[in-house]
This record gives C-alpha cells, structure tokens and sequence, in this order.
C-alpha cells in the first residue's frame, strides 16, 4: 500500500517505512476515497512529517493523489496537547506549491480538551508563510524567516567550539594494538595480567598488508583503554567500545608514550614483550620506510594520543563521517570488564581519528554540546558542505562546527532545557542499547531504533537548537532588521 499504491515512500528507501507515520496513509486513503474533486481535507498529524525523510512524498505532494497544501497550523508550542509535537495539514487535489499560508500558535492552554472559546483567549497566533528547502538530498518545511538563517550561516561564523574539537589518534595497524581478553582453559584469567591476543574484529577488517599479524601474550591491565573509533556510536550512547592495549600513562594531564625499553626497565615486562613483538613486525613490514617514522610517532602521529586529556572527565564525541551526523558524551574514568568470573581494569577512554572530541569536566556542557550536534536541523544543515560518496553524503570533520553553535551558558534557559533533553535521551538509549546489540550486528540499525526510542526528546531538542541559531543569527547580525 505504502510503496506501490499510494506511493508515499520511495521504492529506493523502503528501509524507511517502520518509520512510517500512519496517519499520512490515512490522509491519503481518505482523499482518494471520499474527497470530492473541490472538497477540503484537514488533518492532525505528527509534527515529524515537517523533516522526517520517510515523509518527503508527503512534503513533495508526490504520491497518490495528488494533494495540494492549502494552509498549515503549526502546534508545535502548544502545552498540553498531544505526546509528541503535531500540526494541521489543510489540503485539496491539486499540484502542490510553496509556499503555502500557515498560522504558528504558541501559548499554554488552561487543560487537556479546551474548549475551542478558552483556547483561542489562551494562544498567541501568528501569520506565516511555510515553505520547503533542500538541502543535498533532504528536504524540510519551514516558515520563510529561516531563509535568512541558511543565507548566514553561509556566512562562516564559526562554533564557539570550532577550536576546541580536536581529532582522535590514528590507532593503527590495529592488528597490533586492538586485543581480545583470552581465559586459560584450566587457569582462567589473571586480571592483573590477562592473556591478550590480537582482536578477531581488527584481523576481519585488516589491510592486506597486514591480514596475516597476529600478535599475543600477557600485559599489564593498567595499559588497557577503551577506544571509541566511530563505529560504535550512536545519538546519547555507544554501543560496546573495543579494547586496547596502548603504551601510555598519565602525565600532567594528558599522556606520555611509553618505550619497550623503558617499559622494561620499570618492570613492565608484558607489556615489554608486546612492543618487541610490535617493533620487530613494524621493521619487517615497512622496511625501509621504517626508518622515517618508528611505530611509536606512528601511533602518536601529531600527538593526537598524547594531547588526549587523561584528567577530564567527560569526552564529547561525534563521527567523522557518515550518512548522519551522531553524537554522544563518554565518561573517562577507570571502569570494570567482566570476562568469565574475572573481573578486569580498564584505564579509562581514548578517542580513534574516526571521532573528533571535546574534553570537559562540565557534565551539564558535555550533554548541550551534545544535544546541539544531535538535532536533526544542525545534520540537514551541513548537507550542502559534504563531499559525497557512493551512498551519499559522507564526510563531515569539522564542517558542522562552521555553523554558529554557541558556547555553553547555564544561565540560559534553552540552555538549561536542551541539557534535561540530552539527559533524558541518554538515560532511554543506555537502557535500550545493549539489548540492540545481542538482535543487531549493524549500527546503523541500532541508531535507528534508539532514534526511533528517543524521538519525543529528538523533536523538542530540534525545536530548542533551530530557536538558539535564529537567536545566535540574530545577535551576531542583526537579523532583527531584516524579519
């Protein structure tokens, strides 16, 4: 029904359709059932058919039949009402085109079920013209004064936090650093010093160079790191992170790399024959190469491990490329693994260079960052900006921070809100993630579900961030004088 009669998903997207809100199927069924050819339609409908890609026929008036907008009610700010943000779509036969007239109603009604004479005496209205934009291969409603704010942020006024995002480490030939923890099959485990061996998933995913490196043995648990590398990020969570043996430890801050000779003479004489092993299959494989740049500078390659804080708290994280942009915050802490009956340290959380990061040791920033970069506008946003790939958009780096993203303030009241939202989404999506997991081998899928878990808390936070950019817009520019 959905994909071939009234055609209002894709037949390229149909991945899209447990997404589907049903009441578009019913807004159409019905126009084609009982609609006479001059007769009106109206419609209360979630909100999401504004941005949602599964709803972009809708948008487009391309599907069966075709319908044309005549007037939307935008309800998104009335309280109380309905569980998620809603409208009205009115709506005849026709071609549809933007830009259409609409009313943006606003205000707290005195209960659930007003009567239509106490809500009209209780909101605010106002007159406005809605229309669609495209951006890359996406498309949204919105009302015509947004115009002004994708023309300014053309305009290149930088995030507050533009320079604060840093990159992670080239944590590379995996197969010498990424392990799995093996237990002894009479003796179980030391968790002081557990038997390690070369990770399965960085021997499936090796480079050819590399497809036939194995390296084992026993190490110190104290140079065991989590390491987020991109893959396992999702919107306010991540799934399980992989483990590392990295040959750091603390140091004013941030980290110093640690040498088989130094480790060594410390009595670090795990983790001293890892190394050996790393070298001497590092110089065999590079040869000559290996003479420019030894395997320690590889994998401190521009400091990016080292200058990695090992005091703060928090890590902001998001992907460095990718379909969508996705966010999360990580708490860098000493944590427990559970394998078999032992019980085994993890130093805390490094960052990979498929992620860029942000140390704080403000919880409340780390949730704001995160919310801002988790808002379905600020993705549609940096559309324009991606190189695109075989399946489309796909860089992002640095590009969402070009938009005007602003500094963190606890005295603002948006502020203050999106941070309630960013903590209630992760408390849903941590509580959700692990059992994905066991169902799911894909992230993509599991970040779908988990948006599809938080999309009440997704839908006011993308309500919040576009209200904060028109208000950053308006400070920075002027924008006043040109509404």
């Amino acid at each position: 029904m959905i994909l071939n009669e009234s055609k209002l998903l894709d037949q390229k997207r149909p991945e899209l359709i447990t997404q589907m809100e049903l009441g578009t199927l019913f807004f159409a069924r019905c126009s084609e059932l009982y609609l006479t050819e001059n007769g009106m339609i109206s419609f209360i409908l979630p909100r999401s058919v504004f941005v949602s890609d599964e709803h972009r026929n809708f948008r487009d008036g391309n599907y069966n039949p075709k319908m044309k907008f005549t007037e939307i009610l935008d309800l998104e700010d009335v309280d109380p009402l309905f569980r998620v943000p809603s409208c009205v779509i009115f709506a005849k036969k026709g071609t549809n085109k933007y830009p259409v007239d609409g009313l943006v109603l606003e205000g707290r009604l005195p209960h659930k079920n007003a009567k239509l004479d106490e809500a009209l005496k209780a909101l605010n209205q106002k007159k406005e013209k809605f229309t669609q934009y495209e951006i890359g291969n996406r498309s949204f409603i919105e009302d015509q004064e947004f115009e002004e704010v994708l023309k300014l942020a053309e305009k290149g006024k930088r995030s507050y936090y533009y320079e604060n995002f840093t990159q992670g480490a080239t944590i590379v030939p995996r197969q010498f650093w990424f392990v799995d923890i093996l237990p002894h099959p009479s003796f179980g485990i030391d968790p002081t010093k557990p038997e390690l061996r070369t990770s399965k998933r960085a021997t499936d995913r090796a480079k050819k160079e590399y497809e036939d490196t194995v390296v084992e043995g026993e190490v110190e648990s104290g140079f065991l790191y989590f390491v987020a590398t991109g893959s396992e990020l999702a919107p306010f969570c991540t799934t399980t992170l992989p483990i590392a043996i990295l040959p750091i430890e603390p140091h004013n801050g941030k980290y110093r790399i640690i040498h088989s000779e130094e480790a060594r003479q410390r009595g670090y004489y795990g983790l001293y024959d890892w190394l050996v092993k790393v070298e001497n299959i590092w110089n065999k494989k590079r040869g000559e190469k290996a003479g420019s740049m030894d395997v320690y500078e590889w994998l401190d390659y521009q400091r990016k491990l080292s200058s990695q804080s090992s005091s703060s708290k928090y890590r902001v994280l998001y992907n460095t490329s990718g379909t969508y942009l996705v966010s999360c915050v990580i708490e860098n802490k000493t944590s427990i693994v559970k394998v078999d009956s032992s019980s085994i340290k993890v130093s805390g959380v490094v960052a990979d260079a498929k992620v860029y990061r942000y140390d704080t040791d403000d919880l409340n920033e780390a949730l704001f960052i995160s919310a801002m970069l988790n808002a379905p506008i600020v993705d549609s946003l940096i559309k324009p900006m991606q190189s695109r790939g075989q399946f489309g958009a796909r860089d992002i780096h640095k590009k969402v921070l070009e938009l005007p993203l602003p500094k963190f303030n606890p005295n603002n009241n948006q502020h203050r809100e999106l941070v309630n939202l960013a903590r209630k989404a992760n408390e849903k999506a941590t509580k959700i993630v692990r059992e994905l997991e066991m169902k799911y081998s894909g992230t993509g899928k599991i970040r779908q579900l988990i948006k599809e878990e938080i999309r009440e808390e997704i839908s006011q936070i993308n309500r919040i961030v576009r209200n904060i950019i028109i208000d950053e817009n308006k400070r920075s520019y002027g924008l006043d004088s040109l509404l």
